[in-house]
């Protein structure tokens, strides 16, 4: 049944229209299938080939980490591993990656009657970085990366300095962990280090069938630096631990924790099992939040009006564009799965598909489900579950969008559906999808699988020009890992995706809240129409390089595969420039690939001179001033026109000024250290 929903800013209204199964709108062949071959054996190892561990508990990352050209695999999981027995008889000691003997109850079954026997087995950590060698293969590098499982990864240059640096959280041996490391570049040979102990805090992802999209990068508050969403479990009393935390890149010297970010007085809602996401969904050029999952209790009075009672909700949040969001519109979900933005119909407008578990009551919500919501652009959205989308709503599922068979919309793929893992094809933005089963190379025959406890991807690992699979996890007979390779078919009408054009016309002045607004005019591409092609940015002063989403400046090649939220329209707002810079905007078609960068040059307000790190926070009626330690200086505010608000003398790092108005704002620190003069805007 299709079901249109209006999403409010309290409830969500719900509104049956009429019954509706829709027809297909291609020619009677439909969607092109793709050929896929898996890789059974893609690492070189010291003995020859051998295959990826096979995981579960499990996520993953593709990210260029040596700038290369050619996208490098991050995993980690617990792998599989029988127990054994010595002489005597007595199981031998569980030894993990990192020389840690673990307890021999540290398993994932085969305790029968308390006995372990012989076909028992353990699941132990194990996180492993793969180079991308350009030909097909890859090689295992060494890392310092701690050994996790129950947890998400993501890549992100959250210093600006054109190197892909990472964020993990998980399980460990002896309980949760969330870290940062720094690439340390080409002249340490891309190593990572660990520069911001104590940042964030220790999550992970409870149970086996949690997903592990759970980490959401992304320039939150268009300053151009890359900010971090995370959701899990942590330790601390907050009605069982769950938490949806902001954290706020100090350009590039730490992270802040957001605490009240609806309209500068709540915080987000807390919940884990589920997933995040950042997407431009109303097209206003900033990045709004949707999550879902299992809720905590215990914020009705935050919340009074939202329905907090049952376990699992959803929630979209529409950004202000002041650093703070709206009232979220909340919507039917559970736990137990992922959510995705994808333009299905190509209109221009961000849409999102989930799967999980839904414990709400109503009798269409309730048991294993998946829903599509169709952005009708105007606030609204139109409603399909998994019977109107010819796709399966099912346990621990791992969901991944993109046009896999280059005929310019985006596909889904999903690692649990009976009896295999599918890709379901876009039947040319009308349902239902058309499902090709995805066939796994078995000992004696080919044999087809559904996975869980794991993660999904669509990625372009050997650069030709098709979107491959890759995923892993486990079914009810064994742990797995597969690398399907996409093929094609050139004869069956399926083409290589091709890069789109170069936007051109670029424009950049300043509004009257001091952003500098950048403009261009629509690219063009080959397969993906232009009202569907997404954008990417970057501003350039020096060796500092600020991007929506990290990418070669010459080549055009996306550094990272998800995680990311790139810009939905011609335009983009970006607060903080001064001075002389030189920036440029790329084209990114629906296959996730990036065309050329159009390059301009630019000039800020006037030349500022920043020589302390020091970052300054817009609030209702008030600012923030933050630095990364301790300073003692001189703190002025002054209004655009150049009048002196607010002076103080003494420590810096901390301080708050209420501010009579609106506005925008010059926020002048001086210390023995150095100058720093920022804009602001307060609402």
């Amino acid at each position: 049944m299709r079901k249109n929903y209006l999403l409010k800013t309290a409830v969500v209204l719900i509104a049956v229209l009429f019954g509706f199964s829709a027809a297909s709108a291609q020619d009677e062949e439909g969607p092109k299938l793709v050929n896929l071959t898996e890789i059974v054996n893609p690492v070189i190892g010291e003995n020859g080939p051998e295959p990826f561990p096979l995981l579960f508990r499990a996520a993953e990352a593709w990210g260029d980490f040596n700038n290369d050209g050619y996208l490098d695999l991050l995993m980690f999981g617990a792998y599989q591993k029988y127990f054994e027995f010595d002489e005597d008889g007595e199981p031998i000691p569980n030894i993990d990656e990192d020389g840690n003997e673990l307890p021999l109850t540290y398993n994932v079954r085969g305790l029968s009657g308390g006995n372990i026997t012989s076909d028992s087995w353990q699941g132990i950590n194990c996180t492993r970085l793969y180079k991308n060698n350009g030909d097909g293969t890859f090689t295992q590098v060494p890392h310092p990366f701690p050994h996790l499982c129950r947890g998400g990864i993501a890549w992100l240059d959250y210093d600006n300095d054109g190197n892909l640096d990472v964020i993990m959280l998980g399980q460990t041996v002896d309980g949760r962990y969330t870290g940062i490391f720094r690439n340390q570049g080409a002249d340490n040979d891309f190593a990572f280090v660990d520069e911001l102990p104590g940042e964030f805090e220790n999550l992970h992802v409870e149970g086996d069938i949690r997903p592990s999209r759970v980490i959401a990068v992304a320039d939150y508050d268009n300053d151009g630096w890359v900010d971090v969403l995370l959701n899990g479990r942590s330790d601390t009393p907050n009605e069982g631990g769950r938490t949806v935390s902001l954290y706020r890149n100090l350009e590039g010297q730490g992270f802040q924790k957001m605490e009240y970010l609806v309209d500068g007085e709540r915080p987000l809602i807390r919940h884990n099992g589920g997933s995040i996401a950042w997407g431009d969904f109303n097209n206003d050029g900033f990045l709004d939040l949707i999550t879902f999952g299992y809720m905590s209790g215990g914020q009705s009075e935050l919340y009074p009006g939202y329905n907090l009672t049952h376990g699992g909700s959803g929630f979209l949040y529409a950004n202000n564009g002041d650093g703070t969001f709206a009232e979220p519109m909340q919507f039917p979900a559970g736990e137990d799965g992922e959510i995705a933005w994808g333009d299905f119909n190509n209109n221009g407008y961000l849409d999102f598909i989930f799967g999980n578990y839904s414990w709400w009551p109503q009798d269409e919500w309730k048991d294993w489900k998946s829903f599509l919501y169709m952005n009708n652009g105007d606030g609204t959205f139109e409603v399909f579950d998994h019977n109107d989308l010819g796709i399966r709503g099912d346990q621990g599922l791992a969901i991944a969008l993109g046009d896999v068979n280059n005929d310019g919309y985006e596909d889904l793929v999903q690692n649990k559906v009976w009896p295999a893992a599918a890709l379901f094809l876009n039947n040319a933005g009308e349902f239902p999808f058309v499902q090709q089963n995805l066939l796994f190379e078995g000992e004696d025959e080919q044999i087809t699988l559904h996975i869980r406890s794991g993660s999904t991807c669509l990625v372009d690992f050997n650069n030709d020009g098709a979107l491959d699979i890759f995923m892993n996890g486990y079914d009810d007979k064994k742990v797995q890992s597969h690398l399907l390779r996409n093929d094609l078919d050139e004869e069956e009408g399926i083409p290589a995706n091709q890069p789109p054009s170069a936007p051109s016309n670029l424009q950049a002045t300043v509004d009257a809240e001091g952003f500098t607004v950048f403009t261009w005019d629509a690219a063009t591409d080959d397969l993906t129409p232009q009202a569907a092609l997404r954008y990417n940015l970057y501003v350039k002063q020096g060796d500092l390089i600020k991007m929506v989403l990290p990418a070669d400046l010459e080549t055009g090649r996306l550094k990272v595969n998800d995680a990311l939220a790139p810009i939905m329209i011609t335009s983009y707002k970006m607060s903080g420039l001064d001075g002389d810079y030189e920036w440029g905007v790329q084209a990114i078609d629906n296959g996730k690939m990036g065309g050329k960068f159009a390059k301009s040059s630019g000039t800020g307000i006037k030349k500022i001179s920043n020589t302390i790190a020091v970052n300054v926070i817009g609030k209702k009626g008030a600012i923030e001033v933050r630095t990364a330690g301790a300073l003692q200086g001189t703190l002025n505010v002054y209004s655009i026109s150049g009048l002196n608000l607010y002076s103080k003398a003494g420590e810096i790092n901390g301080a708050t000024v209420e501010l009579p108005a609106t506005g925008v704002y010059i926020v002048r620190v001086t210390s023995v250290e150095g100058t720093s003069v920022k804009k602001v805007i307060v609402k």
